[in-house]
């Protein structure tokens, strides 16, 4: 058995992600008619989803700009 990764496995991975992620796009697209909707999601974004976005961009900035100076 050989070690590594398995191309054709790979390969339909890559093409399936893709496909999904051009849908989801799509998807999006044709649900949004103007940019004040997707910039502001209809005004009907969660108030914990926001949370977790922002501690997700908190957490990350820190990540790349503060904990890089103590290693």
């Amino acid at each position: 058995m050989t070690e590594g990764v398995d191309l054709l496995t790979f390969g339909i991975m890559a093409v399936l992600f893709i496909a999904a992620t051009l849908a989801l796009g799509y998807y999006g697209y044709r649900n949004t008619k103007n940019s004040d909707e997707f910039l502001l999601g209809k005004n009907k974004a969660n108030p914990i989803v926001i949370a977790l976005s922002y501690g997700a961009t908190f957490l990350s900035a820190s990540a790349v700009i503060g904990f890089g100076g103590q290693a």
